[in-house]
């Protein structure tokens, strides 16, 4: 007999692994949770997992046909994005590190800000297709399964962002002592936006690999 379980277990394992690329955004998240603490830094992974539900979701319903415009992503989008990330990572390097205690910020700053700056990075677009392969099959089985799958996906996505902020939670006080790790993290989201608009042969696996 077919269980439900399965299914939210199928969805938890694709959550996780579609959230694993260590890219730009994830930097910035664990940058975040170094400052802030870890609320922030699990507002702030909430609201990457909540953009990448919501594509589960609208390709689990069939509803990503309806977006077809949005593929190819035209090249200026590519260097606009990676443009935005570049000059946050760039801005890092030419700043000390900022001496927070974790509720300075209202939860709505870590949670929009996520956003956008994951809505900036063509990477983000990329995870969409990614998402898309894994969950194909599933488009025409029962709405009890897709739903299912769904609650997986979440809580599998939610459970790494919250597993990468409470790494970052860890090295909080040496982050907040040396520069240099501010500095490198800074260096690193630069590279990585660099990453992002390779030449358009680049494999879209590296793309993806720079989220």
């Amino acid at each position: 007999m077919h269980s439900s379980f399965i299914d939210i277990l199928y969805g938890v394992v694709i959550g996780f692994l579609v959230s694993l690329p260590v890219g730009p955004v994830a930097l910035i998240t664990m940058k975040r949770t170094a400052e802030f603490g870890l609320r922030a830094g699990i507002v702030a992974g909430l609201a990457i997992v909540v953009i990448d539900t919501t594509a589960a979701v609208a390709i689990l319903l069939g509803l990503h046909h309806s977006f077809h415009y949005l593929r190819p992503l035209p090249s200026w989008f590519h260097i606009a994005g990676a443009a935005i990330i570049f000059f946050y990572g760039l801005r890092m390097v030419y700043t000390d590190p900022v001496h927070a205690i974790a509720d300075e910020l209202p939860w709505q700053k870590h949670f929009f800000g996520s956003i956008m700056i994951a809505l900036s990075n063509p990477s983000t677009y990329f995870s969409f297709g990614a998402i898309g392969l894994l969950v194909s099959r599933f488009i025409h089985q029962s709405t009890f399964t897709r739903v299912s799958v769904g609650i997986g996906f979440f809580v599998g996505a939610f459970l790494w962002w919250c597993t990468l902020a409470l790494i970052a939670t860890t090295q909080r006080d040496r982050y907040r002592s040396a520069r240099n790790i501010h500095h490198a993290i800074g260096v690193a989201i630069m590279f990585l936006a660099i990453l992002i608009v390779l030449p358009i042969h680049t494999p879209h696996f590296l793309h993806f690999l720079s989220r």
